[in-house]
């Protein structure tokens, strides 16, 4: 199972995610419209992400244009320092996915007890 989230550091909060079981481009412009559609944020945003396929391809970046956010990427060298915050969200979701029965669902697409595996954490911040 992957997970795409977007974060808004700001606020601390995860404002849009997606689950599938693969890795697509679809899944992360499910996380985005997700927060697009719940926090609404204005022209301006910047928008971070790591420098995945996913995330440079032409329809996410067109979908980050037509909603007038400002693409930031890492530079390969900074990626390390986001790791670890990373993987503290995402122990925090394995752990509520493991113990949550009504993730039926994710049972359904990965197996029972299959663990979800980290596609990536999307970091905006809304200014």
């Amino acid at each position: 199972m992957y997970l795409a989230a977007i974060l808004d550091l700001h606020s601390k909060i995860i404002v849009g995610w997606s689950m599938a079981s693969r890795m697509t481009k679809k899944l992360v412009l499910e996380a985005l419209e997700m927060a697009v559609g719940r926090r609404h944020p204005g022209l301006g945003l910047i928008h971070h992400t790591d420098r995945g396929s996913r995330y440079a391809c032409g329809d996410y970046q067109r979908a980050l244009r037509s909603h007038g956010m400002i693409c930031s990427m890492s530079a390969r060298a900074i990626a390390g320092i986001m790791v670890r915050h990373e993987r503290a969200l995402f122990h925090k979701v394995q752990r509520c996915c493991m113990r949550d029965e009504s993730m039926a669902s994710r049972n359904l697409v990965a197996g029972p007890g299959s663990k979800p595996r980290r596609a990536a954490v999307i970091k905006s911040h809304g200014g």
